[in-house]
């Protein structure tokens, strides 16, 4: 059974060990109405599924019922937003030189503050310790305090500034950047909002993936697709040096991590499964349908194809008995993607 998504596969977890015995449940049916766009951003806000498609419009699910909620997604729309983003209990959107933020007593977007773009595209919105910053392939901008925080300068070839960013990812002080061309590889770059410098943290490849534990350790896959595959997990401190770093697995490729406090697992994409990474190696949950990797630009190879992979609880904040990941391919397509469910008692597919 099939059915159409904007660009969007979802994962339903149920527990996160799955046996293998019964058939899993019937999949709820997709509304005729739902709309297959490509999808821009992707998040988890007050219980739905937010997905930013062409100029600013949106998209909503339940993320309870997995409903389409199309009067919803309506009033998450913001003619001409590029960026969308949340810490989990608030909302930030931007267009190409305004910075939004919802508000919950009007059920609306409020204007925070502009911010000059200088003819540059906006990559990501990301929220620092509760600070929204707008991340461009040449700097970063925090549009309410009026500062400006030009990129690094790559030692790579083709590295720039302008960055190809890859990956964003935000802690309570750090704003987290990763980079990658290719065969040239990539660096990760870190703002710190409260001495106001960068830091660079280095690995083999490119990043392809940011996330933190509730240790506030930087987790990091740097991988490489050049005529072959490879990838490696690191753990990066605070100023961007290895802390860890687990054994280079070849013919693999990981993207998008994503932290589930709810299970304290680290979960991923790897080539077409997600997966559980546990000491840099990865278990498969699910098998995935559809295009899960793009072509890079810079390479004999591929590059991420996935929006995000995120965990969330079934009341679409936090629920140690169930969670669902949510995951997308990025990019400029229309893809109908299989939904597929994982549950105790049905194997992964």
């Amino acid at each position: 059974m099939r059915r159409t998504l904007p660009a969007l596969v979802l994962l339903v977890l149920v527990g996160c060990v799955p046996a293998p015995d019964n058939d899993p449940p019937a999949r709820p049916q997709p509304a005729t109405d739902e709309p297959n766009s490509p999808t821009h951003a992707a998040v988890v806000f007050d219980g739905h599924l937010l997905c930013l498609g062409k100029g600013g419009e949106t998209a909503a699910w339940d993320v309870k019922k997995w409903e389409y909620a199309k009067d919803v997604g309506k009033r998450f729309t913001l003619k001409g937003m590029v960026a969308l983003e949340t810490d989990g209990e608030k909302l930030w959107a931007a267009d190409g030189g305004t910075l939004f933020r919802w508000s919950a007593k009007t059920n609306e977007w409020e204007k925070l503050a502009t911010f000059d773009a200088d003819k540059e595209s906006v990559v990501a919105v990301v929220p620092v310790g509760g600070v929204a910053f707008v991340v461009f392939p040449s700097k970063v901008i925090d549009p309410v305090g009026k500062k400006t925080f030009n990129a690094p300068k790559s030692w790579r070839p083709l590295g720039g500034p302008p960055h190809r960013i890859l990956a964003t990812h935000g802690t309570d002080s750090m704003l987290w950047i990763g980079t990658g061309n290719g065969e040239w590889g990539g660096e990760l770059f870190g703002l710190d909002s409260k001495t106001e410098k960068w830091v660079e943290g280095n690995g083999s490849g490119y990043v392809t993936g940011i996330t933190h534990s509730e240790k506030a350790e930087l987790i990091v896959s740097w991988s490489m697709s050049h005529f072959t595959a490879h990838t490696q997990i690191q753990i990066h401190k605070a100023d961007g040096e290895v802390k860890t770093k687990h054994d280079r697995i070849e013919d693999k490729y990981f993207q998008r991590l994503a932290y589930s406090k709810h299970d304290e697992a680290l979960y991923g994409i790897e080539s077409d499964e997600l997966v559980t990474i546990k000491d840099g190696k990865p278990t498969k949950v699910a098998k995935l349908q559809g295009d899960v990797l793009e072509r890079e630009p810079n390479a004999m190879g591929a590059a991420p194809g996935i929006r995000d992979v995120i965990p969330v609880g079934q009341d679409g904040r936090s629920c140690p008995q169930e969670w669902r990941a949510l995951v997308g391919p990025k990019g400029r397509r229309d893809a109908a993607e299989e939904a597929v469910t994982v549950t105790p008692g049905s194997p992964p597919r």
